[in-house]
This record gives structure tokens, C-alpha cells and sequence, in this order.
């Protein structure tokens, strides 16, 4: 099968905001972090606990905030975070890509804040959808010129049947 240039579409991101809230969670993860190391130190007084149990809990958020940004660092690094092509979707993710045919989705969901697409691969429980997200691709529009009436049009478009798949409530809202 041959497959041109217009049957791919990539979902750029736009790197400055993403650089910057990046950036923001790491100035934000240091600051807590040197304030762990000042209670722990002494020089603050009584916060919540004991010094050293109050270092501990801010150096725990500390870290945490510093290490956030690894989860978004592949996306930037790539520059994207979906591709549609004639045979599927592949979605960016922090560890790894994942990919789904256009015949495995059962159905598209949009949330309310139109800020992702969600691209079902079957009907997951309640329970299915706590402990696991291999039900499903989720294409992030945050940082990008895409907007969901633009990205379901570009679905469509490379695989018609797909609009069957879309909810009447999707279709009226974005369509």
C-alpha cells in the first residue's frame, strides 16, 4: 500500500509552554526541597511536626515536583504527541508510544474541557479503568493548534467509518 505525505498527520506541540511549565515545576520542586533542608536544619520554626519529620515530608514533595516533569520531557524531546496515519493512531507517551488500528476503536470520547481525545479499544469496567489505561489512547491537545472539530475531521478523513463510532453528543458538540 502506498501512503503519502497527506495521509499522515502529525499533532505538533508548541514547545514554550510546555518548556516553561517544565521549568516552573522544577524552580517550584527546588525551592520546597531547600526549604526541607532549612526545617531540617533548624532555622525555621514549628511547622507540622518535629524538624526532622518536616523535612522529610517537604524533601518528599520537593522531589516530587522536581521529578514531574520527566513524565512530559519524551513529548518535548519529540515534538509531538500523536500521529495519524492510514493504518492508526500512535499517541506519545512518557515511556513509550502506543498505537491502535482504526478497526479496534469502538468508540471516541471528548471530554467536557475539549482538551484531549479519548480513543476507546474496548468498553472498560469501572474497576478496568482504575487499574489500567491499555483500554485506551488518550491524543492531548494542550500546547497544540489542533482543536477536536480539526483532529475528529483528520480521524474521519483517513478512515470514514470511524464517524459511526463517534457518540451523537460528540458529533453535535465538535461536528
Amino acid at each position: 500500500m502506498h501512503v503519502s505525505i497527506s495521509d499522515v498527520k502529525v499533532i505538533s506541540i508548541s514547545r514554550v509552554p510546555l518548556i516553561l511549565l517544565l521549568l516552573g515545576c522544577v524552580a517550584i520542586g527546588v525551592g520546597i526541597f531547600f526549604g526541607a533542608f532549612m526545617r531540617g536544619s533548624g532555622v525555621f520554626g514549628r511547622m507540622l511536626f518535629d524538624p526532622t519529620t518536616d523535612a522529610m515530608l517537604l524533601g518528599i514533595v520537593g522531589l516530587g515536583m522536581i521529578a514531574l516533569p520527566v513524565f512530559r520531557l519524551r513529548e518535548l524531546i519529540v515534538g509531538y504527541s500523536a500521529t495519524l496515519s492510514v493504518g492508526g493512531v500512535r499517541a506519545v507517551y512518557s515511556f513509550s508510544d502506543r498505537f491502535i488500528g482504526w478497526k479496534d476503536i469502538v468508540s471516541v470520547e471528548v471530554p467536557p474541557t475539549g482538551d484531549r481525545v479519548t480513543l476507546l479499544q474496548w468498553h472498560p469496567s469501572r474497576s478496568q479503568r482504575l487499574w489500567t489505561t491499555r483500554s485506551s489512547i488518550i491524543i492531548s491537545l494542550r500546547h497544540t493548534q489542533w482543536s477536536v472539530r480539526d483532529l475528529l475531521l483528520a480521524m474521519i478523513e483517513l478512515h470514514p467509518p470511524l464517524k459511526a463510532k463517534i457518540g451523537p453528543d460528540v458529533q453535535s458538540r465538535h461536528l
